[in-house]
């Protein structure tokens, strides 16, 4: 163990600030022969913080079995019986589906899990961070992918030649999980955190990327590196073919599913940012490795989880350093630095044309999109995904979203309503200002037009 007390406040972040427990909530901590004394010390920061930990022992033979049975009635019901679980579990690949049948037992009617495969002592530290600025980042991140349709990503061997690797997304359909740490009801998420990532639109991934930094269970040296050539979604080459990165990563971390027939294992499932300057040194564990700042990884095989439509019996993460990325030729990432400009993503309602066809008596109606004020009167853009994780993004720069809240809790207390009407009732004394402010929201899915009743 490293210094306990280090330890013990990485804990406590998880408890207090990921989780927001309270005391006397029942907690369940899942645990395998690789993270008992990790759970154990849980259990302890969260008994003495007032909470009731219910530890649970899952060996990993038991595991592996699990993953083609059924988790069976009574585990699951004691999981809804708790506030929130902690899977703090091996991140073996053999194990994915008995990790995904407790994270979906186990979330859901207000409750959290925090999702912590791999997690080893050096990992558990990385808990204890900055998770406003994590959060500024990620979200940052997430309004540009959900904005974009096109992805590049631009990254370099050890002689310096380029190669890149494209992917289409679609923009507010294809929707960015932002995974900062904090974990709200009825989701679950992955501790440490300090991420955004994205499931690409399936068969569109084309060309080339450098993996240079890290495997699940292997860290690559500075002579080592892999390049994954992509076809129509799915990688069909690996070079060098032969050395000892590729076989760790085709026969350690894929051959089982390739060998059980997985019709996905080759597939581009995921795209994503890592944001985490607590995360300085490598480690082979993906849970860590692919939250280092200014990094992206890829993954291959299953992404349902993160709205995609690829079932595997994989997710293999894979970390490439220093890249170059742009997202509809802007970019957001240069030689493994965050360069996102806000100015790119945040509109300024003053700039946009409203159409020509809009008058006083166009009538609009609030849409069943989710949305929310926060207590600055920021107005915010939610989705939730297929991962039970709520998404917020704000709508606007800082003056257009607050705005815009003002309209929208108008807004969306009436059935349907003319634009001069509204500019009435949320109080906006110029007309065009109300006409700009409802086409922003309209951007943003949360207002359109009544059609029946123009």
């Amino acid at each position: 163990m490293p210094n306990k007390q280090r330890a013990l406040q990485a804990a406590n972040a998880i408890i207090t600030h990921c989780l927001a427990l309270s005391p006397e909530s029942e907690l369940a901590i899942v645990s395998d022969e690789t993270t008992l004394k990790i759970a154990e010390l849980l259990a302890e920061t969260a008994s003495a913080y007032g909470c009731r930990p219910h530890l649970s022992y899952f060996p990993l033979a038991l595991q592996k079995r699990l993953a083609h049975e059924s988790l069976g009635e009574s585990v699951r019901a004691a999981l809804r019986e708790v506030v929130a679980t902690i899977l703090c579990v091996s991140g073996d690949p053999e194990c994915l589906a008995f990790r995904a049948q407790i994270r979906h037992a186990a979330w859901g009617r207000g409750r959290r899990v925090a999702h912590m495969p791999g997690i080893n002592w050096r990992t558990l530290l990385m808990a204890d961070t900055d998770y406003d600025l994590l959060t500024r980042r990620c979200t940052d991140l997430a309004l540009a992918l959900v904005k974009s349709r096109v992805i590049k990503i631009e990254s370099f061997d050890r002689r310096g030649r380029a190669h890149i690797l494209s992917a289409a997304l679609s923009p507010w359909r294809r929707l960015p999980i932002i995974s900062d740490g904090i974990i709200h009801d009825g989701a679950w998420g992955n501790v440490p955190s300090g991420e955004t990532y994205v499931a690409p639109i399936e068969g569109t991934a084309e060309g080339e990327i450098v993996i240079n930094g890290a495997l699940p269970g292997r860290v690559l040296t500075p002579n080592e590196e892999l390049v994954l050539r992509f076809e129509a979604g799915r990688m069909v080459q690996v070079f060098p073919p032969r050395s000892a990165a590729a076989r760790h990563l085709l026969e350690a971390q894929l051959g089982y599913a390739r060998t059980q027939g997985d019709a996905n294992w080759n597939c581009l499932a995921e795209i994503g940012f890592g944001v985490n300057e607590r995360v300085r040194r490598l480690t082979g564990t993906p849970l860590l490795d692919e939250k280092r700042y200014g990094s992206v990884h890829i993954a291959l095989g299953s992404n349902r989880d993160m709205g995609g439509t690829l079932t595997s019996q994989v997710h293999c993460d894979m970390v490439c350093l220093r890249p170059t990325v742009l997202v509809d030729s802007k970019p957001i990432l240069a030689d493994g630095k965050i360069v996102l400009k806000q100015d790119d993503w945040r509109e300024d309602y003053r700039t946009l044309t409203v159409p020509a066809a809009w008058n006083g008596q166009t009538r609009v109606m609030p849409t069943a999109v989710d949305g929310r004020i926060d207590a600055e009167g920021r107005l915010q853009r939610l989705w939730d995904t297929s991962s039970g994780r709520v998404c917020a993004v704000p709508v606007g720069n800082e003056e257009s979203t607050r705005l815009a809240a003002q309209v929208w809790r108008t807004l969306r207390e009436r059935e349907s309503v003319s634009l001069e009407d509204l500019a009435r009732l949320a109080r906006i004394a110029d007309q065009h200002t109300l006409l700009q402010l409802v086409h922003l929201l309209k951007l943003y899915g949360l207002a359109s037009l009544d059609e029946e009743r123009v």
